[in-house]
């Protein structure tokens, strides 16, 4: 029988270890990192907790958005949302460096399968790569 468990780093850990090369970061969250043969460049995946029950995948890509171009991925961000599930896609604007951020958040107050937890975290990866292809084919995307 299936045993559900509170979601815990160290669950996130046993997911993703058996999949993919991780490391924990300096905050103790478990990243992975995929290179990519596309003007995206890398894909940098975290899955934290937070609130004791509350697990958050966020993701980015090594992209840096021109300035003249925010806008543009701004509207870009905003279709994407418009048309798909998830995982969310958002604009990060910090310091000197814009780039796209994805984003899911899910609820375990009752805790999770351990198997559930590899399909959730397999899911928010593929949801990245969707993003990356879906932005690769609009024609607004200005890297042709």
């Amino acid at each position: 029988m299936p045993t559900i468990q509170k979601i815990s780093m160290n669950l996130i850990e046993q997911a993703v270890k058996d999949e993919w090369k991780y490391r924990i970061d300096n905050d103790g969250d478990v990243s992975l990192t995929f290179k990519k043969e596309t003007e995206f460049d890398e894909l940098n995946a975290y899955f934290d907790i937070r609130n004791e029950h509350s697990l958050y995948c966020f993701g980015f890509y090594d992209l840096v958005i021109p300035d003249d171009y925010v806008s543009q991925a701004l509207y870009l961000c905003n279709q994407y949302n418009n048309s798909h599930y998830g995982p969310n896609a958002y604009l990060q604007l910090k310091e000197e460096r814009k780039h796209f951020w994805l984003q899911s958040y899910h609820r375990l107050d009752e805790g999770i399968h351990a198997e559930a937890l590899k399909i959730l975290i397999g899911s928010f990866v593929s949801g990245c790569a969707s993003f990356e292809k879906w932005m690769l084919e609009q024609p607004e995307f200005w890297i042709q």
